[in-house]
């Protein structure tokens, strides 16, 4: 059984999701134990080169340009150059310093880069990893900018009112 790159508990193979942390996992763990050079080769031997260089940057945190030259080099058949996947524990702490900064946006920016999916479930995840380390993570931050605006709009009335 595999384990979830962020929260290391065991799931399913092929889960869309995390069940624990509900971190998204498409393109995070390999399909069926295929290398990801068999996976991309058989993107391209379903002339997919695009996907296949999607996946290769997801597997690999390469740049595009970087994806393209390998996935170029397998199509002429020398191979994928050896790259080393994602250190989903390096990002985690990165998300966590994040969160712990107050920078809640950054982290879900980062965590979006990093594990892919939409915006919501990089929130919900990203929410979750800081819940499981302590962290107040799920107020909006926008109190501030409501109780600014309440203020002025009273000085506005009193000074009419004047």
């Amino acid at each position: 059984m595999s384990r979830c790159p962020f929260c290391e508990k065991p799931i399913a193979a092929g889960s869309a999701s995390c069940p624990h942390c509900r971190a998204p996992l498409e393109g995070m763990l390999p399909s069926g134990g295929e290398s990801l050079e068999e996976r991309v080769r058989a993107l391209l031997d379903a002339d997919q080169k695009i996907e296949a260089v999607k996946l290769y940057r997801e597997e690999t945190a390469a740049s595009l340009a970087e994806a393209k030259e390998a996935v170029e080099a397998l199509q002429a058949g020398r191979g994928l150059p050896v790259e080393t996947p994602k250190d989903a524990a390096g990002i985690e702490s990165e998300v966590l310093r994040l969160l712990g900064q107050r920078k809640k946006i950054e982290a879900i920016k980062l965590y979006r880069q990093h594990a892919g999916g939409g915006l919501k479930e990089a929130k919900e995840a990203v929410e979750a990893l800081g819940e499981r380390h302590g962290l107040d993570v799920r107020g909006s931050g926008c109190l501030g900018v409501v109780l600014c605006l309440v203020l002025c709009w009273s000085a506005v009335v009193a000074w009419f009112a004047a």
